[in-house]
């Protein structure tokens, strides 16, 4: 009879035993490929580069295009009330910056099946080139948002769980080393992350020119500071070709459904809010000009489109996704 009760308890703890666990969350996946991180990364990154919100990307505000209706403690310059600064932080070093080096330990990982061995080298070259490629342009919009941020020793949480801040200086100066390696690594025909990026569909050709495209933005911010490097810098991105049609721009195509609309759409029409509107030294420019854009960037308080801005300026709202 011993035996018999032994037997069976044995036979219940392995039957419990199972891919089943309890212990596993049914909602992780713990098998990740790299394509889906980058997709995650990419839209963040076109997230935070184009929300209106109000508590993350301020700038349209700092820059006086747009101002607030009813919340206006961004436009007088006030970013604390919100947190504003840590959400920044949070979008590009988490969302962006976290998922990207997480799908190049992924991609250095791999190990691809017999079928794969012949082109894996190439295809792997371009995918780690394109990756570092978004990884210098969000640790370039960090250094330009805040100047000395973490860089060096950022993204090992393990090993520098406070990691130092760098000077932005010679994190500028290790970002055009890195562009100009990723530009030079890019192998037209060759395997990239195909329709997991929403970029370029892997279009080796569109990512050189826009890492050139960076390239250039990088020597332009410098041209103040360090003019040899600049212009260095910048003849090296001209001459390797950069985007000059707006087919090469790297668009994010969002969708009509929530949650993965547009945020622009999301917060200015969908909101059925008017918090914005626009904001007079940008308005007196486009009348004096006589902007022929007017009528599509700004609507009146009656919702009717206007050419020529007179007193308030008009409200934000005509945006789709």
């Amino acid at each position: 009879m011993k035996n018999i009760i032994i037997s069976s308890l044995l036979l219940l703890i392995f039957t419990n035993c199972t891919s089943d666990d309890v212990n596993d969350d049914p909602h992780v996946a713990y098998n990740m490929s790299p394509e889906p991180l980058l997709t995650y990364a990419e839209k963040e990154l076109s997230d935070y580069m184009t929300t209106p919100s109000v508590n993350e990307n301020n700038f349209r505000l700092t820059m006086q295009y747009w101002q607030e209706v009813t919340y206006v403690s961004e436009s007088n310059y006030n970013f604390t009330a919100r947190n504003v600064s840590n959400n920044v932080w949070s979008d590009n070093y988490v969302n962006v910056l976290n998922n990207l080096n997480k799908a190049k330990e992924l991609i250095e990982q791999f190990q691809p099946p017999a079928s794969e061995l012949n082109g894996w080298p190439a295809k792997k070259q371009n995918q780690l080139a394109i990756i570092d490629i978004l990884s210098v342009y969000a640790f370039q919009t960090m250094v330009d948002t805040f100047g000395d941020v973490p860089y060096s020793q950022a993204l090992n949480y393990e090993k520098y769980p406070l990691p130092i801040y760098d000077d932005d200086a010679q994190v500028y100066e290790r970002l055009i080393t890195r562009l100009k390696t990723d530009i030079n690594l890019l192998k037209e025909g060759e395997g990239t992350f195909g329709s997991g990026d929403i970029f370029y569909r892997g279009e080796v050709g569109k990512w050189k020119k826009f890492g050139n495209s960076l390239l250039l933005k990088l020597g332009i911010a410098l041209s103040d500071v360090n003019p040899s490097l600049a212009q260095s810098t910048i003849s090296t991105a001209i001459s390797g070709g950069v985007i000059t049609n707006e087919t090469d721009n790297a668009n994010f195509r969002y969708q009509e459904e929530t949650p993965n609309f547009n945020p622009l759409f999301e917060n200015i029409a969908n909101s059925g809010r008017n918090d914005f509107f626009g904001g007079k030294p940008f308005i007196d420019f486009l009348n004096a000009t006589s902007d022929p854009r007017r009528a599509q960037y700004f609507k009146d308080v009656h919702g009717e489109y206007i050419g020529q801005v007179i007193g308030l300026p008009g409200i934000f709202s005509n945006f789709s996704a």
